[in-house]
């Protein structure tokens, strides 16, 4: 791991600190997912779920989503046939402030 001495280097007040280990975390993810389909001869579904949790490597970076789709289709008669298909997705994106810049020197390392 790199070190910076902040000017003390070779002095016996030297101070190395570690910037890594305080801006860095690992990043572990985890997505799961589900899905349903079935019906009959007149109507058929299917329904899908996700949910989705991932850390950023620097420090107070995160990404949750959650998410779901339905479709469903009915013969109504011989010549009408009706359906719906609908998603909807909800994510939270925290991230911490500037890490989008490289004025932010974490983010140059990153």
């Amino acid at each position: 791991m790199i070190t910076q001495s902040l000017g003390t280097l070779g002095t016996a007040n030297q101070a190395d600190t570690k910037w890594g280990e305080l801006a860095f975390q690992d990043a572990p993810m985890q997505q799961h997912d589900l899905s349903l389909t079935g019906g009959n001869e007149k109507t058929t579904f299917y329904m899908s779920g996700q949910w989705f949790d991932q850390k950023g490597i620097l420090i107070g970076n995160a990404l949750n989503r959650i998410s779901g789709r339905i479709n469903l289709d009915h013969q109504a008669y011989k010549w009408l046939r009706v359906g719906v298909n609908m998603g909807l997705s909800r994510s939270l994106n925290e991230r911490i402030s500037g890490d989008r810049q490289f004025d932010n020197p974490m983010q140059m390392v990153a």
